[in-house]
């Protein structure tokens, strides 16, 4: 994911400095789509291609939503204000996407889980771990951005957020939740 984000950082930047942005200009549509191709190029081996597409169109998406060619200039920046920035791209940005990468790291982890795998002869374990990855990774894209408020939170100078929302007190409420719901329980 970090580096992914580095990609996504690196492509902004880029684009900021070649299109000399005005106030409040916003991102271009060529922007985001030069986003979306080099993310697509970085294949991030923790996540399938299919779940990296989805997250890489949606980070396109909310990049010409929710960001301003300003502040890809203002990363460039060694400053307060750009590490600013950089926490609203993760807020604005990365955050509305979070569930694609979480979805394929959820089920990878419930499928080498040992306990689920000592369960193989009563449940079936990929459907199992399917759905505890797909509930769970539906509720992130409802709660991605709270979640990344408090990581930055406990955390301002982040750059790959994964870990921490994994850890996350809530999101671990919820895959534990998801894992009694997904067993029948």
């Amino acid at each position: 994911m970090l580096r992914l984000l580095a990609v996504t950082v690196l492509t902004l930047l880029t684009f900021s400095v070649a299109n000399h942005a005005e106030a409040q200009t916003p991102v271009s549509a060529q922007t985001a789509n030069q986003y979306y191709y080099n993310c697509k190029a970085n294949q991030d081996p923790r996540m399938s291609a299919a779940s990296q597409d989805a997250m890489c169109a949606c980070n396109a998406a909310m990049m010409q939503r929710n960001f301003t060619m300003e502040d890809m200039q203002l990363m460039l920046e060694d400053s307060y204000e750009s590490r600013q920035a950089l926490n609203a791209m993760l807020l604005n940005v990365y955050a509305p996407c979070i569930n694609f990468p979480l979805h394929d790291l959820l089920f990878d982890n419930c499928m080498s889980d040992r306990k689920v795998q000592r369960m193989r002869s009563t449940l079936p374990v990929e459907k199992f771990c399917g759905c505890v990855a797909e509930n769970t990774s539906e509720w992130m894209a409802k709660e991605g951005r709270n979640i990344m408020v408090d990581v930055i939170e406990q955390n301002p100078n982040i750059y790959d957020p994964i870990e921490p929302i994994m850890n996350h007190k809530d999101f671990l409420a919820e895959a534990m939740r998801n894992r009694t719901v997904c067993a029948g329980g």
